[in-house]
């Protein structure tokens, strides 16, 4: 601790820039949280004045729960699991994202379950206006459609360009990158992949992370590219 200041009580804010405290913890299983098996990502929302956390879990799905009270996280009811979702096998990474006055999140999985159960790689879009009634949208398979680059996907991202909304998805059982029109979240269009050693592309090896500048960081560079890390 810091000279000059008392020890800090968890729960209370540190006054020492870069000493974080803890503030609450849940685990698979205990509380009412049943989807955080494995949980390899989070991601936050804001839905009707109230703060909301998303988690990918590679054996359960997606967990949401309510954290606008940040020290009392409080599981929402509904779980989104295999049933009716299924395209979340060894689901990595979600993002929210908002559109038409509606809120989705996307899920990008591995097919790949913690034991190694074999599935397809996918991206399952649900939307969330109703955090306690999430409803599928749409899912993509590695295979289908025109979608071939998702194998083992990793890494999910939205973004805008000429009044149009996109996702780009790392997958590193291509050594690709899926980017897809997100424009109407209930009819994903593939727009373009790309691969590498592939039309000028060369680094893209292991590529498990993407960014809203379409960088991303390949396990054979062993170095981050803009600010992103390894996973």
């Amino acid at each position: 601790m810091a000279a000059g200041f008392p020890p800090v009580s968890a729960g209370q804010a540190s006054p020492v820039v870069g000493e974080p405290v803890p503030v609450s913890a849940v685990f698979d299983d205990y509380g009412g949280f049943d989807s955080l098996g494995s949980a390899t990502d989070v991601e936050a929302f804001r839905m009707d004045g109230r703060m909301y956390g998303m988690a990918a879990a590679l054996d359960d799905g997606v967990q949401i729960m309510d954290v606008t009270d940040p020290a009392r996280p409080d599981p929402v009811p509904l779980a989104i699991g295999s049933e009716g979702f299924s395209a979340l096998p060894g689901a990595y990474d979600v993002e929210a994202f908002h559109m038409g006055g509606r809120t989705y999140c996307m899920v990008a999985a591995t097919g790949y379950d913690r034991i190694g159960a074999p599935h397809r790689g996918s991206v399952q879009i649900i939307e969330i206006t109703d955090p306690e009634r999430p409803a599928r949208s749409s899912l993509v398979f590695n295979g289908s459609g025109g979608f071939g680059a998702l194998a083992d996907a990793r890494d999910v991202e939205v973004f805008h360009a000429g009044g149009r909304t996109y996702a780009i998805t790392a997958a590193p059982g291509d050594d690709g990158i899926q980017i897809m029109d997100m424009t109407d979240p209930e009819r994903p269009v593939p727009a373009s992949a790309i691969f590498d050693d592939a039309g000028g592309f060369g680094a893209l090896d292991g590529a498990t992370d993407v960014g809203h500048s379409a960088w991303t960081a390949a396990h054979a560079a062993w170095w981050p590219l803009g600010t992103t890390g390894f996973r």
